[in-house]
């Protein structure tokens, strides 16, 4: 997802992509993937796309590869690693062993001046009460990181967790809710 003054700048990402698109991104990744195999790159690497309506369909096309982990290679590594899913790339989904899909909307960008005010305890604590933590036994909720950028630059970074992309949503907001709602106001509005 991009944003910013021009549009351009990554500021959150979710997962999986729009349906409407979705495989076929998939189908020009896999042919990168397997033309950089032939030269014999090894290792994760990223692929940017930009996808546009052309004649009634989406096109992907790619713009950009990154041969080093790039801004959605933390949350998917997070998404693997709590859940111990795999992605079938046919179906473009993630699941659980339970066969429970799962998705996830994620930022390392979520940032007010005010939350350089939040004690990191105090957040914690309130996310766990508000349910807005990790819950192993649901495998859904929020994992939090950059948390050290939280008391100098004011922002953290959040990787919310669900069984619907519509879950996964409102855990990110209601962890901003949070920080919102607990961080003391110093600055003006404006």
């Amino acid at each position: 997802m991009l944003g910013g003054e021009l549009g351009q700048t990554f500021v959150a990402c979710r997962f999986p992509a729009q349906r409407d698109y979705t495989a076929s991104i998939v189908r020009e990744a896999r042919k990168v993937g397997a033309s950089l195999a032939a030269e014999g790159v090894v290792g994760r690497f990223g692929i940017d796309f930009v996808v546009a309506r052309r004649d009634g369909d989406w096109v992907p096309n790619a713009v950009e590869i990154n041969l080093r982990e790039g801004g959605t290679s933390h949350p998917n590594g997070a998404l693997w690693l709590l859940t111990d899913g795999s992605l079938d790339e046919d179906k473009t989904t993630f699941r659980a062993p339970s066969g429970q899909a799962k998705h996830y909307f994620a930022t390392d960008s979520l940032g007010d001046p005010d939350y350089q005010g939040i004690r990191l305890t105090d957040f914690l604590s309130a996310a766990k009460t508000s349910g807005l933590g990790w819950d192993p036994g649901s495998q859904t909720g929020a994992v939090y990181h950059m948390l050290r950028a939280r008391p100098q630059q004011g922002r953290i970074g959040i990787t919310a967790i669900g069984d619907s992309p519509e879950q996964a949503h409102e855990i990110y907001l209601g962890a901003a809710t949070l920080l919102d709602r607990l961080a003391p106001k110093k600055t003006s509005p404006g």
